[in-house]
């Protein structure tokens, strides 16, 4: 039962017969091989000298979308209100435990300290120092500007919360223009001093401190992503590994893949410090890169060594099994890895800096994880060819995975010639033991589905696709800032406190401008704050029939629930019986204080006037300062804060934007005079939402069109991409419509498992975005492993239907294992504390298992069974030499 061994010297027209290249490559790899590894050696010690300090120039703010109202409204607030945008507020969240009133003296020693502690260690550190406003930077009840709040307990103070006044803030803006060092540090301080005053200031132990706010989230960000390695390096890294080694089966080639894994990920954290230095990175990028640098190392070292090993039981000397193994498995990795490269960068065309830069450091690690596989790990089998050559030595294995000891049968092993086996030699000079693959279940498996039940696999796998379309059509969003920050963290208890108390929308308020567009006018005339009141409450069109539950901050308008009780003047003369302003009240103010410069007008202030207006109209004059702009010597624009009752990145929260936005609009149409801005709460988050949800169905078409492009040019056919296309599409439904179930509709809500807890009933918004391209990426990878394995079976002479056979059963049990393997790399942020990270972690592991198990065992062979010769149309098909031989000859 043999064959004449002519098709050792036919030649074929495509790229794996053309070893040219490859050879060229080898042999200059030989050469340098000693100074490759000094190389990489050089690289790792500077990435464990400075890679890691890329976790700390990471930032948890999202700048808005070019030429979106967002940016139109922070490039105004920058202009008029510079000290407003560059502040982040720290909040520290104070509760008595038995909801008695926290006003009293241990509060006010408490507060005047913590001002005194945190004032003073600023001073002490210059580059900290400037970051601070020390005049009135930090507020709380006890430091109200202008009033003893003491002496008014009744009037709604914006400090005091709870039926009982249980509740109490301070408030510490921090002026950083970006999350820099110093910040963190402040924040750092604010956090430790918060938490020491507690135990000496409250020595009942009866109050309970939380500090929260975007350098707090920052901070804790930081810290998750430092439990996420320890997890990713303890557990999933590993299990990765023990899986590598059981199909592999030599414990010496474990050292290859160890290296590329710790000198990729310091090397791609290396390269993106100094960028994250110069643009923002998002600060759970690393961890993404980090699994994905994992999942493909492995991954690739498990294409690479699988062969080499291969190679060298059919009989090949260590230099030609490096080479082979080079021209097919390093030819995958290429093509696969410069794919997920490329389904990577796509992500930069998004106008959002969270998505960009997930996506460059991501596109730098898979880079780098490929540089390094195609470099590092030849360069070590040819230096050290006999210590790696002997562990692949069946006779010398340790079958430490199995319960029973027992050898491998040598005559059972691809490319030992037995003598009823059926043994034919391809144009690199390898050997292929048909009848020993013939008897694998994936080869029977293989049989089954394409010669059996073709068409009712791709039907039923087609078919139950539907349900997974719907429910991703019907797919609910959440831009929740706290689904990016680590779930019971001070910040995040601390967060959800404040929202309660004081509303949701407190530490992400929204802010109006207005400003007329003649710069030489001033807002403090009687016609430019009835207009303000117009846009606040006058008309059908207002911004408090949006809800009329929300908290203004202005200089023109008292909110509702104030106390408008007049002493010893009558009221009217700086307020209206419905809480509008009068410009008189500032005008005396500005009078007798001499623009807040006159030590003896603050005396006159306080006893001519404060007793005779409310307190919320004194809070106001203590603050006009931050609330007018006199940038151009005339005061031309007013600033005004609107906290909601509800969450900004709710969905009601994201209507009122909408509506107010409206609301705007409609003003400016009736007074084309001036103009309105609305920033701040989610109106970055909603632009950004809006315009990558809008540009979304163009990066499929883009990434499709791709896919079609570079898989119909490597195979020369037209049916191999539209396929691929096709199966990748199935997987991205599936995905999609799983994790609606999961997230949305909280089927594995009784699991009590935060990594799959549908407790937000949306999905984070970024997920499906970010999850796309590695998806794809995933899913093309597997598929040109498989393809490749066909199509060098094809070439050899072999039937489309044998080929497929074959092609499974060589690369099914290497798929199945590349996909554990990524389950496992990537399973390990399902324990993450973050929720966008367990969702992604969710996407990312069914999409390896589901394409693995699914698409590239079943749906991919019954599709090309289909086929037929058509896959590889419009390529000549050489003559079919082998054609009908597995089965027939045999």
């Amino acid at each position: 039962a043999t064959v004449p061994n002519k098709m050792a010297a036919t030649k074929t027209h495509n790229t794996f017969s053309d070893l040219q290249l490859f050879d060229r490559y080898i042999n200059l790899l030989n050469k340098y091989s000693v100074p490759v590894i000094i190389f990489w050696t050089i690289v790792l010690g500077f990435g464990a000298w400075k890679g890691l300090a890329v976790l700390s120039a990471t930032q948890l703010k999202f700048p808005p979308p070019p030429d979106s109202p967002a940016a139109a409204a922070e490039a105004a607030l920058q202009n008029a209100f510079p000290v407003a945008a560059n502040s982040l507020p720290i909040i520290v969240v104070l509760h008595r435990k038995d909801e008695k009133s926290i006003v009293g003296d241990d509060l006010q020693n408490y507060t005047l300290t913590f001002k005194a502690r945190v004032l003073s260690w600023a001073k002490k550190n210059p580059l900290a120092n400037p970051l601070l406003n020390h005049d009135n930077g930090i507020q709380g009840y006890y430091l109200l500007p202008l009033y003893d709040p003491g002496k008014d307990t009744s009037s709604k103070v914006p400090f005091v919360a709870g039926n009982t006044s249980s509740w109490t803030i301070i408030t510490v803006d921090v002026l950083v223009q970006s999350l820099s060092t110093e910040a963190n540090l402040l924040a750092h301080e604010i956090i430790n001093v918060a938490h020491e005053l507690g135990d000496s200031c409250f020595p009942e132990g009866n109050v309970d401190i939380m500090v929260t706010g975007q350098l707090v989230f920052g901070i804790e960000v930081v810290k998750g992503t430092e439990h996420d390695l320890i997890v990713m390096d303890g557990t999933a890294f590993p299990l990765a590994l023990a899986v590598l080694a059981m199909i592999l089966q030599a414990a010496r080639l474990l050292i290859i893949p160890i290296l590329s894994i710790i000198i990729s990920i310091l090397t791609a954290y290396l390269i993106l410090w100094p960028i994250a230095l110069h643009i923002t990175v998002i600060s759970f990028a690393p961890s993404v890169m980090m699994s994905a640098v994992i999942a493909m190392s492995i991954d690739y070292s498990l294409f690479l060594l699988s062969r080499y090993r291969e190679e060298l039981q059919n009989g090949q000397d260590s230099f030609s099994a490096i080479r082979n193994m080079m021209s097919t498995a390093g030819h995958t990795v290429l093509v696969s890895g410069s794919t997920l490269v490329i389904c990577f960068l796509s992500l930069m065309f998004f106008p959002t800096a969270l998505l960009r830069s997930t996506g460059l450091g991501c596109a730098i690690a898979i880079a780098v994880t490929i540089l390094v596989n195609l470099t590092l790990t030849p360069a070590c089998l040819l230096t050290f060819k006999g210590f790696f050559e002997r562990s692949t030595d069946p006779s010398k294995l340790l079958d430490f995975l199995c319960c029973k000891k027992r050898r491998i049968d040598k005559t059972k092993l691809p490319g030992v010639q037995a003598e009823s086996e059926y043994l034919i030699n391809d144009p690199k000079g390898s050997s292929i033991q048909i009848e020993a693959i013939r008897k694998t279940l994936w080869y029977k498996l293989a049989k089954r589905v394409s010669t059996g039940y073709p068409i009712l696999v791709t039907v039923v796998i087609t078919g139950l696709a539907i349900p997974c379309a719907l429910a991703a059509i019907d797919m609910r969003r959440t831009l929740s800032m706290t689904t990016f920050t680590p779930r019971e963290s001070e910040g995040s208890i601390g967060f959800q406190d404040l929202g309660d108390q004081f509303g949701k929308g407190y530490l992400f308020s929204y802010y109006v401008i207005i400003e007329p567009k003649d710069p030489s006018e001033s807002v403090f005339t009687d016609k430019f704050f009835n207009l303000t009141n117009q846009l606040i409450k006058d008309g059908q069109h207002n911004l408090m029939s949006l809800d009329n539950k929300t908290t203004f901050t202005s200089l023109t308008y008292i909110s509702s629930g104030s106390k408008l009780n007049p002493k010893s003047r009558p009221f009217n003369e700086y307020i209206s019986n419905n809480g509008e302003i009068h410009v008189k009240c500032y005008e005396d103010f500005f009078n007798l204080t001499s623009n807040c410069t006159n030590p003896d007008g603050w005396t006159k202030w306080n006893e001519t006037i404060l007793g005779n207006i409310t307190s919320d109209v004194a809070y106001m004059c203590g603050l006009i300062g931050q609330h007018y702009s006199n940038n151009t010597g005339v005061p031309n624009a007013l600033l005004m804060d609107i906290s909601l009752t509800s969450d900004p990145f709710e969905e009601k929260g994201m209507e009122w934007l909408r509506s107010a936005r409206d609301v705007a609009k409609n003003f400016m149409i009736r007074n084309p005079e001036y103009d309105v801005k609305i920033g701040g709460g989610a109106a970055v988050n909603v632009d950004i939402v809006d315009e990558v949800y809008e540009a979304f169905p163009m990066a499929i078409g883009v990434t499709a069109a791709f896919v079609l492009v570079w898989i119909g040019i490597a195979f020369r056919s037209v049916f191999i991409p539209i396929r691929a296309v096709y199966t990748l599409a199935i997987t991205v439904v599936y995905v999609y419509g799983c994790s609606v179930f999961v997230y949305q509709d909280g089927i594995f809500n009784w699991m009590k498992f935060g990594g799959l807890s549908g407790a937000d009933e949306a999905v984070v918004w970024i997920v499906p975005i970010m999850s796309f391209s590695v998806v794809v990426g995933l899913g093309l990878d597997y598929d040109v492993f498989l393809i490749c394995r066909v199509y060098e079976y094809r070439q050899l002479g072999f039937s489309t239907s044998d080929s497929i056979r074959l092609g499974l059963a060589q690369t099914g049990p290497i798929i199945t294992a590349a996909g554990m393997i990524m389950a496992i790399a990537f399973a390990g942020l399902l324990f993450s504390a973050e929720t966008t990270l367990n969702e992604l972690s969710f996407y990312l592991v069914f999409a390896v298992l589901f394409d693995t198990l699914v698409v590239r065992t079943l749906l991919v062979p019954a599709i090309m069974a289909i086929l037929g010769d058509y896959n590889w149309w419009p390529a000549i098909v050489e003559r079919k030499a082998h054609s009908g031989m597995i089965e027939g000859s045999l």
